[in-house]
């Protein structure tokens, strides 16, 4: 009979992202992850195999989670505003504790996407899904007359998933709230 589980795998996940995302692949050892999440070294490799699989666990949850908190921003409220909606939260996101980290699916475009096909692999598919999403939205967004529909949608999605990568790297270079509120701002008249 298997052992039950005396740790949610979920929590875990979220706290090896945590140690992922502030110091990067490659500085994170094996012991650090044990000593991080409190577990032990067989228990880490039988739930979640190597240090590898871990990492691309750890940020496949924080992708969904990530597209989850920006669908809900883009839908809460009419289309222009809820782009903007989402840029306003990953600014404020961007100057609390996490923002000195980046974004996690930055840096790992960044860090692993060249080295390695899987990591690769999962941050396309999620800039691919956020250019689908802004692109969805802009398209309301030119049905509403909010965004002039001689815009090409596609080529404004695939400018707002590049400004998502340079706002959350403007804050991890250490940019305040007046930059960032600017970047924001320029960003969102794009749309006009």
């Amino acid at each position: 009979m298997p052992r039950t589980k005396s740790f949610d795998p979920a929590e875990v996940l979220d706290r090896a992202a945590d140690l992922f995302w502030a110091r990067g692949y490659e500085s994170v050892s094996i012991q650090d992850l044990v000593d991080h999440l409190g577990l032990s070294r067989s228990s880490l490799y039988e739930t979640f195999g190597d240090k590898q699989h871990l990492y691309l666990a750890a940020l496949d949850r924080y992708r969904r989670a990530a597209g989850g908190r920006m669908l809900a921003d883009l839908n809460a409220s009419s289309p222009k505003a809820g782009i903007r909606r989402h840029f306003e939260r990953m600014m404020q996101e961007a100057l609390d504790q996490h923002g000195r980290w980046g974004c996690f699916m930055t840096n790992a475009t960044i860090e692993r996407g060249p080295l390695d096909p899987e990591t690769d692999a999962v941050t396309q598919a999620s800039r691919d899904a956020m250019i689908a999403a802004f692109e969805q939205t802009i398209r309301r967004a030119q049905r509403a007359g909010e965004i002039p529909k001689a815009k090409n949608a596609l080529a404004l999605a695939r400018f707002l998933a590049g400004a998502v990568y340079g706002l959350r790297t403007l804050a991890r270079s250490g940019a305040g709230r007046p930059t960032l509120a600017d970047f924001v701002n320029v960003t969102i008249g794009a749309l006009d």
